[in-house]
């Protein structure tokens, strides 16, 4: 294996990496806004 594997593998590590975060806040962030819906859903059935 010389170095230019290597790099390859480590880019594609990297990668992956990169991705599951990417998924991760992505899922955090739709939480987030899911729960923001329903607090103004809630506050708006309160006023009425």
């Amino acid at each position: 294996m010389n170095h230019e594997d290597s790099r390859k593998k480590e880019l594609k590590i990297m990668l992956r990496r990169k991705k599951k975060r990417e998924q991760r806040d992505w899922r955090l962030t739709m939480k987030r806004l899911r729960k923001f819906q329903k607090d103004v859903l809630n506050e708006r059935s309160s006023r009425d």
